[in-house]
């Protein structure tokens, strides 16, 4: 591995894919009382129906289509235009939402917010850290979704008890 790119990052980060951010989330959500079926389609990763609305305000019994990017790093930001979420929207007729999975949280935010300069850097890549933020904006904070998760690092030079 002298050539890899992640030749100095050889932890447990590098296996975090697409498809288990998807699982993740698919998994957190029916904990939750939601109905998730995997979507085979552009645009969309999860179609997402909240009997209870625990989660999704306001869409109880709904279908909401969840569009998910798994990311290694908590702190980056990231080009995402949405386009094949838009088509998907109209094709399917659901609310659009985006799903970002870092190794430490899951947050999901409405489609109608992507566009928004209050989540975009600079260059006009989608901020994590702008997300997080906007969780105690009063306007929108029932709008964003964050989940805390962490696996437990186990700690090598330490006795686990059984």
């Amino acid at each position: 591995m002298t050539n890899s790119k992640f030749k100095d990052n050889l932890g447990s980060d590098i296996m975090i894919t697409s498809e288990f951010g998807e699982y993740l989330l698919g998994y957190y959500l029916v904990k939750k009382g939601c109905f998730v079926v995997r979507a085979n389609t552009e645009g969309c990763d999860l179609f997402v129906m909240d009997k209870t609305g625990i989660v999704f305000k306001n869409k109880k019994n709904k279908m909401v289509g969840i569009e998910v990017k798994t990311r290694q790093n908590p702190s980056t930001s990231f080009m995402w235009d949405g386009y094949n979420t838009l088509i998907s929207q109209k094709e399917w007729n659901f609310k659009s939402y985006l799903a970002i999975v870092t190794p430490k949280e899951i947050m999901i935010i409405p489609f109608e917010l992507i566009k928004s300069k209050k989540i975009k850097t600079d260059r006009g890549a989608i901020s994590i850290s702008k997300i997080k933020r906007l969780k105690f904006n009063q306007k929108l904070k029932n709008k964003i979704i964050i989940l805390d998760w962490k696996m437990p690092i186990e700690n090598k030079n330490k006795k686990v008890n059984n």
